[in-house]
């Protein structure tokens, strides 16, 4: 449990300096500012969740309780990333550059400076493969180094007289480096790139690939698709919204974290009373966390300080219902995954992905920033409800 704790130490301190370059961006550059980021990430990572293949899920299910395996596949693991993150960004920079409302939003350098992020976003999926080989721990460590660097950065940043191009440039670039440390923890390659790898992960891991991309390229596509649709400083206040369910979202995440380690060592049952405890723990924290975070916004300091942002407290209300669906399915897949039950999860979430994003089209012009709203928890709440389904079809596996 300490390491259990220490994870989750990161993972808010994580938070905590996501939300201190908020504020900090917020400040210095505005709604404005904070709609050009949410414009520009949301375009990168979606490509970068695409392209990523979920080679971390995929390592887990290929290696789950086979140390020899782990350690045969680890070379092609890491060198598949490498030819992803180049191909990616070829690809990012050829959109963009076809894009007239892209090209109109983000300049040549804003747009180097987001593909600078595309090894962080693609390490965001596949940086799982630590979980797969119980190493957890040893990543946290590299992950408090770079944000406790980004801090220090953001200080410098907040004092000083720098443009909103060098700030995204070398927050970018922080990132990344942390990758390229894990990358380097995990080994490098000392055999040839087996060329089966590939045919390896298109067969295997494509249902795994799908459910992924279902669940987390929904609000990036919504922001793109807010981008075109809604004025530029109400897509900052979305985003805004959004970073505060994913200050949430994190708690579910960590539990997550923790119940693929059971997966990988021996599967659930054994840890059965344990993941019971993260469980029951995740869902107090997160209430708490969602009641403290309304109370916050009712206060007079987000007038004064964040005025951009003031009068959003209902709106996080409505926002934060989206929890409970994110909350279950962090905890479910990676059971699915042991019990190869996945594809169903895949067909749901498939579905409720293509429901969500043609009705988000309607709301968004029908209501604008409370359409997005709308269409954001409408597809968390399906997504809740699809799981629970999931969860009575599996129940049995839980029967001594």
């Amino acid at each position: 449990m300490p390491k259990y704790f220490f994870t989750l130490f990161v993972r808010f301190f994580i938070a905590f300096s996501g939300a201190l370059v908020f504020l900090v961006t917020s400040k210095l550059f505005g709604a404005n500012g904070r709609g050009v980021i949410a414009f520009g990430t949301s375009l990168v990572s979606i490509l970068a969740f695409i392209f990523s293949l979920n080679l971390g899920r995929y390592f887990l299910l290929a290696t789950k309780k086979n140390n020899y395996l782990q350690k045969t596949l680890l070379p092609d693991f890491i060198s598949f990333n490498f030819i992803i993150i180049i191909f990616c960004s070829f690809i990012v920079f050829f959109i963009w550059s076809l894009s007239a409302k892209s090209k109109e939003i983000i300049s040549f350098e804003l747009i180097c400076a987001f593909i600078l992020l595309i090894p962080y976003y693609i390490w965001q999926v596949n940086g799982i493969i630590f979980s797969a080989l119980n190493k957890t721990f040893t990543q946290d460590k590299v992950i408090f180094f770079i944000r406790l660097l980004l801090l220090i950065f953001l200080v410098i940043i907040y004092f000083g007289n720098f443009s909103f191009t060098f700030f995204l440039l070398i927050y970018s670039f922080i990132l990344s480096f942390g990758v390229f440390i894990e990358i380097n923890i995990l080994g490098s390659s000392t055999s040839l790139f087996s060329i089966n790898f590939p045919k390896l992960i298109l067969k295997s891991t494509l249902s795994y690939h799908i459910d992924y991309l279902a669940v987390y390229l929904y609000p990036l596509l919504l922001m793109l698709l807010c981008g075109y649709m809604i004025e530029i400083t109400d897509l900052g206040k979305f985003n805004f919204l959004i970073q505060l369910n994913s200050f949430i979202f994190i708690l579910s995440f960590v539990a997550s974290l923790k119940i693929k380690s059971y997966v990988s060592i021996k599967g659930i049952k054994f840890f059965y009373i344990p993941a019971l405890k993260i469980f029951l723990f995740t869902i107090f924290s997160s209430a708490i966390c969602v009641l403290s975070i309304w109370i916050f916004l009712r206060t007079n300091l987000i007038s004064i300080y964040l005025p951009d942002f003031s009068n959003l407290s209902d709106s996080f209300a409505l926002m934060s219902t989206a929890i409970p669906g994110f909350f279950i399915y962090q905890c479910l897949y990676p059971i699915l995954i042991e019990i190869e039950k996945n594809r169903l999860s895949a067909y749901f979430n498939s579905l409720i992905f293509v429901i969500s994003l043609l009705l988000s089209y309607y709301l968004i012009g029908s209501y604008g920033f409370y359409g997005a709203i709308y269409s954001y928890i409408t597809f968390y709440i399906l997504l809740f409800f699809t799981q629970l389904l999931l969860m009575f079809k599996i129940h049995h596996f839980f029967k001594y």
